[in-house]
């Protein structure tokens, strides 16, 4: 199960399942990036030795060992990470491992290029930069902090003696350094971190607001394009029909679909009350029980939810039949009580009809946007059963 407190620290990238799987994909092409820029900056080290901007000794036996150590360490953690994201469900722990692994690898690298005299303190912007597009704004402000404590620490360490300093880049060492130079590079160093935090994540925000806003306005245009093949595709079963009940299973099979519901029956107003015509069930149901129902209800105010539907020509979402005083017991017995709506199907005012659908409480509710689009689907179905049975 997922850590509310590390969904809440990598927010606001997983708030719904989009977003998990842009996480994803960011991470892995984050890791990616990892093999390509560890060996460009060991690379540019190299080049500056070759140039005669730096100390001779990059290739002698120590300084060898202690970077294909470091180099095996960080790749091999990154390879385990490529396996391992496509296997945990929870990768909140696994993203901010590899950001500290960032973290102390870039400082390692920064130390054994002169510590404050180093020009390497930009590669923590990597660092910010990763935890902007992988996590929320509280972990890439962390992230600064991290990065800015660790560089802090080896630079007092080496002014106090207890690290010894290693000399690199020969333009920066003509001079020991000053309190008051240490003081000044560890200040405009630590200004750029957070400056930087601050920046990335602010685009990295609005980014993501405008990917989920783009996302968004995608879903409901598909839903939208969604209804509007049902709605001809229910007016062409409406069309070719012979009878109400080849019309009724046509269009009520289109309706399951399309929702995704359980169960969709058809009432037909005869006189003073409302007589079953048709029932549908999702696929996975017995096509025994499909024409096994037979159901008569009186249109009278206590003869439950389905005859005050059709009484009072207004459409019912019932999310927890179970609580409702209307309900009537003995119909729910035999068609069962799972979340229901209720649409009358009404012609200038006049009751055609009730079409009700359900799900099984372990299938959810049936939402607002599904309710409407419900209603929708009903006036076509009532305009179309009335001109069926005047024919």
């Amino acid at each position: 199960m997922e850590n509310p407190d590390q969904a809440r620290f990598l927010e606001p990238t997983v708030e719904t399942p989009g977003d998990r799987e842009q996480l994803l994909r960011s991470f892995r092409l984050v890791l990616r990036l990892r093999f390509i820029i560890f060996p460009v900056v060991v690379a540019l080290i190299f080049l500056a030795s070759l140039a005669g901007l730096a100390r001779q000794n990059l290739l002698d036996t120590r300084t060898l060992i202690l970077h294909a150590v470091n180099a095996a360490v960080v790749l091999g953690l990154n390879l385990v990470a490529l396996l391992l994201v496509t296997r945990l469900r929870n990768i909140a722990p696994l993203v901010l491992f590899q950001l500290a692994i960032d973290a102390l690898n870039f400082t390692f690298t920064i130390y054994k290029t002169g510590s404050a005299a180093s020009p390497l303190a930009f590669l923590y912007y990597g660092v910010i930069v990763a935890a902007s597009i992988l996590v929320g704004t509280r972990a890439t402000f962390a992230m600064a902090g991290i990065c800015g404590a660790l560089y802090t620490a080896v630079v007092l360490m080496e002014a106090l003696g207890v690290l010894p300093h290693q000399a690199y880049f020969i333009p920066l060492e003509d001079q020991a350094p000053s309190l008051d130079w240490l003081a000044l590079v560890l200040l405009f160093t630590l200004f750029s971190l957070f400056l930087m935090a601050f920046l990335a994540s602010s685009l990295a925000r609005e980014l993501r607001r405008r990917q989920r806003g783009l996302r968004t306005a995608n879903a409901e245009l598909e839903r939208r394009l969604r209804t509007m093949l049902l709605l001809h595709r229910t007016t062409e079963a409406m069309n070719r029909a012979r009878s109400l009940r080849g019309m009724a299973d046509s269009i009520l099979g289109e309706l399951l679909s399309f929702l995704d519901l359980d169960r969709a029956l058809l009432y037909l107003a005869s006189g003073r009350q409302l007589r079953l015509l048709t029932v549908r069930y999702r696929p996975s149901a017995r096509a025994a029980t499909v024409r096994s129902l037979r159901v008569t209800i009186p249109l009278r105010a206590d003869a439950g939810l389905t005859a005050r539907v059709a009484l009072r020509r207004e459409a019912l979402n019932l999310r927890k039949p179970e609580e409702s005083p209307l309900l009537n017991v003995g119909l729910a017995k035999r068609i069962g009580m799972n979340p229901c709506a209720l649409v009358p199907l009404v012609v200038r005012n006049r009751l055609v009809g009730v079409l009700g659908v359900d799900r099984s409480a372990t299938c959810g509710e049936i939402d607002d946007d599904e309710f409407r689009l419900l209603q929708v689907f009903a006036n076509n179905a009532a305009i179309a059963i009335a001109g069926l049975r005047k024919a």
